[in-house]
């Protein structure tokens, strides 16, 4: 009794441990996010002038999609995810500096300094995430894909956060102050006082409609036109542009420091999900069952070989070693796995620590060189399975683009003016939160398939609003449905592509987690090229209809899964009816 009692002390402090370190990782990645959206939600209104916010935004994400496809497959595998995160971190602080010097040769190369964070940021988060959620259900008591939809809906939850955090920096920074309002009428009122003059002057500033006509589904990026209305887009001043870049710079330096040394840590700060896997192995079950996950534990598996404790038991490296088919266990073999563990922690453990050094010396030798791991990306790229269902994930980016490319000038900006727009936008990510809280009780009832079908019919409906509405300031309330709509279809795709792309190839995690942000970066730099050129009311029919298309093949890729799945249980009944009947 004593005995249980202790484990049962044991298994809660281990819980606290990895919330904390679940919550910490999170919080970084949401404020290292949040610097780079705190300044590129505005970048093709307030550098709208010879198109450079939108041709910097263009260049960071297909050098992302370059990044994803040529060099992120090697440096997610051999890295690990604590120096992916720092590394992030750095490339979005290179591109927020940037912006203090906002020419296009200056502002060009940061931001495709930052098509690093792009490629890498999430990805790492998302497998950092799945790792913690499989050690807490090595000391949970329910099936582990309730932890894995748990985690990865507080994960989606808390980073649709960033919207909101970045664009209330920007919305304080931009405030303050008006271009065209003598000093005199601004030195004494606050915010909620200046908020009101703004939406009072916008109001009276386009009484005439005609003046605003260039706004909403009409807007086609017209030089003369804009540069009429340049005021509807440009910052404050300068001081407030300062402002803004400095508090974006501040945060990117908190995100680096949670992720360098709190969790998941790098150096010597690194071995926090090692020694929580040796700490759980001790005295809890093997992961031995676990199939859906196989993410290797790089930062800590590399340091193994170099740690002088003698208390692991051999059976825990087992369950790391994604990349060599020898460590994974399957179901039909946790009997043995039992055994095995039984054996293994009778001996001693100078003979544990040789095995599991031993395992280790193979996982390196098995690691995949570059070539290697090319060529497997590119066979992934052509599989039908992953063809079908990655048009899902262009269909995310998509949507970010549109949002962050022509909704914020276009509709937001256009009519609002530019210190609205941060304010507007907040609710992007305000929508998200609950969405996500929400997806993982949802879907146990209703299942994936139904919450698709429902993001569908919201998605088609925000493009008719935007191809109908008057752009008018007295309506401008529907500029925050149009963000609230794409955010709760945002969230949806996330979560789902997340869950899609573990279960559809649960055995190739490293390419998979890249190959869908490399769909998901490129579709958001094609939508912000596209916005250099093409009218809004051509990319509303564009987006219509890659929509319908989407949705369709997502249709057929759950349909071809559905029938695998059933034949391999087919096979394993018939299998498991053959062997009891010799």
């Amino acid at each position: 009794m004593a005995t249980t009692d202790i484990q049962v002390k044991q298994r809660r402090k281990i819980r606290r441990k990895i919330n904390f370190y679940f919550y910490s990782l999170v919080l970084g990645t949401v404020l290292s996010f949040s610097s780079a959206v705190a300044l590129q939600s505005l970048q093709t209104s307030i550098n709208i002038e010879g198109n450079v916010g939108s041709i910097a935004l263009t260049s960071a994400y297909f050098g992302s999609v370059v990044y994803s496809l040529f060099v992120a497959p090697i440096t997610m595998k051999r890295f690990g995810t604590g120096l992916n995160l720092v590394i992030s971190d750095v490339s979005y602080l290179i591109y927020c500096a940037s912006n203090y010097y906002p020419e296009i040769y200056v502002l060009v190369p940061g931001s495709i300094a930052s098509s690093v964070a792009r490629s890498l940021l999430l990805p790492a988060t998302s497998i950092a995430a799945f790792q913690l959620a499989e050690q807490f259900y090595r000391c949970g008591s329910q099936a582990e894909e309730v932890y894995i939809n748990r985690f990865q809906s507080r994960y989606i939850s808390l980073f649709s956060s960033v919207s909101i955090v970045g664009n209330a920096i920007s919305f304080a920074a931009l405030s303050g102050s008006r271009q065209n309002i003598e000093s005199d009428e601004i030195a004494n009122v606050t915010i909620a006082s200046e908020y009101t003059k703004m939406i009072s002057t916008t109001a009276s500033q386009f009484a005439n409609r005609s003046e605003y006509y260039h706004c909403g589904v009409n807007d086609c990026q017209d030089p003369e036109i804009v540069e009429e209305n340049l005021n509807q887009y440009v910052p404050p001043d300068k001081i407030s542009t300062y402002i803004l870049v400095s508090a974006a710079c501040g945060i990117n330096l908190i995100s680096f420091v949670i992720h360098a040394f709190i969790y998941p840590g790098i150096g010597k700060f690194g071995h926090k999900l090692y020694n929580l896997d040796k700490e759980i192995s001790l005295f809890l079950k093997p992961n031995a069952s676990s199939t859906s996950l196989q993410f290797a534990i790089d930062d800590d598996v590399d340091q193994k070989n170099n740690n002088k404790e003698t208390d692991v038991p051999a059976i825990s490296n087992k369950k790391e070693n994604y990349d060599n088919p020898a460590f994974v266990l399957d179901s039909q073999d946790f009997t043995t796995a039992k055994k095995t563990n039984d054996e293994t922690n009778s001996t001693s453990k100078t003979d544990a620590v040789h095995i599991d050094e031993k395992s280790m010396d193979s996982h390196n030798e098995d690691r995949d060189g570059y070539w290697t791991t090319l060529k497997k990306t590119g066979k992934f790229f052509i599989r039908p399975q992953s063809m079908l269902i990655g048009l899902t994930p262009v269909r995310n980016g998509m949507i970010v683009g549109f949002i962050f490319s022509d909704i914020t000038r276009a509709y937001a900006s256009c009519v609002g003016g530019v210190q609205l727009t941060g304010l507007i936008a907040m609710t992007f990510g305000s929508a998200g939160i609950p969405v996500s809280l929400l997806y993982g009780h949802l879907v146990k009832y209703t299942g994936r398939n139904a919450i698709m079908i429902a993001g569908f019919l919201l998605e088609m409906s925000v493009y008719i609003g935007c191809y109908l509405w008057v752009p008018d300031p007295d309506t401008i309330y529907f500029v925050f449905f149009i963000f609230i709509g794409h955010g709760t279809v945002n969230a949806m795709l996330y979560i789902t592509v997340n869950v899609v792309y573990n279960e559809y190839f649960p055995t190739e995690s490293h390419i998979a987690t890249n190959v869908w942000n490399f769909w998901i970066q490129g579709a958001t730099g094609l939508q912000f090229a596209l916005s250099t050129f093409m009218c809004m009311v051509d990319k509303i029919y564009l987006g219509m209809a890659f929509l319908t298309f989407s949705i369709l093949m997502y249709g057929v890729a759950e349909f071809r899964h559905r029938k695998n799945k059933t034949q391999e249980e087919k096979h394993v009944e018939d299998t498991a009816w053959n062997v009891t009947k010799l």
